[in-house]
């Protein structure tokens, strides 16, 4: 291990808390400094990078700028959300003019605040960086998701355009997509399709409706089976009326709705690994080998075989979504 990855590895230690306690966070800059050189280190939703070795007692300059701008630039350009702002023990978050509701684009920004800390957050540097906080617009109650889309993979916000008013399926109120891209702060030059070089991410927020919670929050177990039904057949609706399957089943992923009414006490949410059918019978969204698709735990035998064979198993299809609602429940 070089000397770069060493140091890093210890600052990637302290940077992942600070993504922890500090859930909007967008990036983290530091730097490590002996007597005479000085290593930029950066933490983001792609992975970390670093700059060369700068002996600044050659480039004097260059430690004044480093310092000063890490100690007195605005909190934009450190990384910080200046949407989302921390006050008295309260979330103030904004979706920005041009976000767009289900009914098309506003030209007046969306605001809302959480009393409460994030549901959900994941503790990972790397990765979709999913937060999800209850998430008040005057007195209606949503749910407010923040995370890192890959540029590769289809919108979910868009599915969820498409499976509008699908009973058994998680409803979209308002989203803003590609915010930024991890691109736009680091630059293009690190970004590609080369072996060594990274997936681009773009930031999204979803405004969703929300729900009791998991299917562990069913008062009784006729209510359990009945949303989990209702789940099933929400699902089915989105692969019969929209031609899209789901590929991310799991106890994380049915919600339980005690106001939902009939057909809806059961929402299947998360489309974030959704993809079209047509798209992966011809090859364009081939799943083969592909372990980041679906929950690990709840995955068919089939798609935990495609890592391990070189006989076509075909891609993934509502089969195996089945066999992962059996698992479930």
């Amino acid at each position: 291990m070089s000397l770069y990855e060493n140091h890093g590895l210890q600052l990637a230690v302290y940077c992942r808390q600070i993504f922890i306690e500090q859930p909007t966070r967008r990036f983290i800059l530091s730097f490590i400094c002996t007597q005479r050189r000085l290593c930029i280190y950066g933490f983001d939703r792609s992975g970390g990078w670093h700059s060369h070795l700068i002996d600044f007692h050659d480039h004097p300059l260059t430690l004044i700028y480093v310092t000063a701008f890490l100690f007195l630039a605005h909190d934009n350009a450190v990384g910080l959300d200046r949407h989302s702002i921390y006050k008295a023990g309260r979330w103030f978050i904004t979706l920005p003019a041009g976000y767009r509701s289900i009914d098309g684009p506003s030209t007046t920004p969306l605001a809302g605040e959480s009393e409460a800390a994030p549901i959900l957050r994941r503790h990972a540097i790397r990765g979709r960086g999913t937060t999800c906080w209850p998430f008040a617009i005057g007195d209606k109650r949503y749910l407010l998701k923040v995370y890192w889309r890959s540029v590769e993979r289809p919108s979910e916000a868009v599915t969820l355009v498409k499976a509008r008013g699908l009973t058994g399926i998680g409803q979209l109120f308002a989203y803003y997509e590609d915010i930024e891209r991890i691109s736009d702060l680091r630059g293009p030059a690190t970004f590609g399709t080369g072996e060594r070089l990274l997936a681009d991410r773009t930031r999204c927020q979803l405004v969703l409706e929300r729900y009791d919670g998991p299917l562990t929050m069913a008062p009784t177990p006729l209510a359990l089976l009945v949303a989990f039904r209702d789940a099933v057949q929400g699902h089915r609706n989105l692969l019969i009326e929209c031609q899209i399957l789901h590929r991310d089943i799991s106890i994380h992923n049915i919600m339980f709705h005690s106001t939902g009414g009939e057909g809806n006490t059961g929402r299947v949410i998360d489309l974030d690994l959704a993809a079209d059918v047509e798209r992966l019978w011809r090859g364009g969204g081939r799943t083969e080998g592909d372990v980041r698709i679906g929950t690990h735990g709840y995955r068919s035998c089939k798609t935990l075989r495609h890592a391990n064979t070189s006989f076509p198993l075909g891609p993934h299809d509502h089969m195996d979504d089945l066999e992962s609602f059996f698992y479930v429940l």
